[in-house]
């Protein structure tokens, strides 16, 4: 049976992952804050979702993930990186709150590093594929050429995802993950509590296309940052 790791199931496009990859029979291991959000799909999927109650900025959340993989005698396919929050308003220099920024880091870049870590010992080597759900804010490439100028998007939103985005470029090379796709996924313009005034794509829409995505990758596609809706993106 194939399983997945997936962060950030408590709602949103993280919810509708879990969902999808259970109603096509999958083993999920869903890591949520809150197990309460859940527990309906917890009760309806006993055998097969086997949650991790943890925060990403928790400092034993590595611990946390392997004795839970442990425990189920995991043997990984897909890791899913979508645990994520919203930026602030901070849209000019003189608005940015240092601590505001380091948290959003803490759980877009290094808390998907703490993710893949953990994991690495149960990811079936030359068979499994890491995904860290970006977005298209993260672009450097689109930032330099203004795309998203004047339009209000948060410093610490654009910031933190770059920085993932530099990390799943360093693991695509990483030899330690020698055959292992690594890729980044921009899902679409979400229309959640924290999407930009321009959302236009249903989560569980979404969801459902990247599970799609995600079964067509090939090693070819490592290292490659991806619109479910576009194509490739410029890092």
């Amino acid at each position: 049976m194939k399983q997945v790791l997936i962060t950030g199931c408590t709602r949103g496009l993280g919810y509708h992952l879990l969902k999808t990859y259970l109603n096509d029979g999958w083993t999920v291991f869903p890591l949520v804050r809150d197990l309460e959000r859940i527990s309906e799909i917890i009760k309806e999927n006993r055998e097969t979702c086997f949650p991790i109650h943890s925060d990403l900025t928790n400092s034993k959340i590595k611990t946390t993930i392997q004795n839970e993989l442990e425990k189920n005698k995991a043997s990984l396919t897909v890791v899913i990186n979508n645990a994520g929050t919203g930026g602030g308003h901070e849209s000019s220099i003189k608005d940015i709150e240092l601590d505001f920024l380091s948290s959003m880091i803490s759980t877009h870049c290094t808390g998907a590093l703490a993710v893949v870590q953990a994991s690495l010992p149960f990811l079936q080597k030359g068979k499994s594929t890491i995904v860290n759900v970006s977005s298209r804010l993260g672009s450097a490439q689109k930032n330099g050429n203004k795309e998203f100028s004047g339009l209000g998007f948060s410093y610490s939103y654009r910031i933190s995802k770059a920085s993932q985005n530099m990390a799943t470029l360093c693991m695509s090379q990483d030899s330690e993950l020698d055959g292992i796709t690594v890729c980044a996924i921009h899902p679409g313009r979400l229309k959640t509590d924290s999407g930009a005034f321009d959302a236009d794509t249903d989560p569980a829409t979404a969801a459902q296309k990247m599970k799609r995505k995600i079964e067509t990758l090939s090693h070819k596609d490592n290292g490659t940052y991806i619109d479910l809706e576009n194509g490739l993106i410029p890092w």
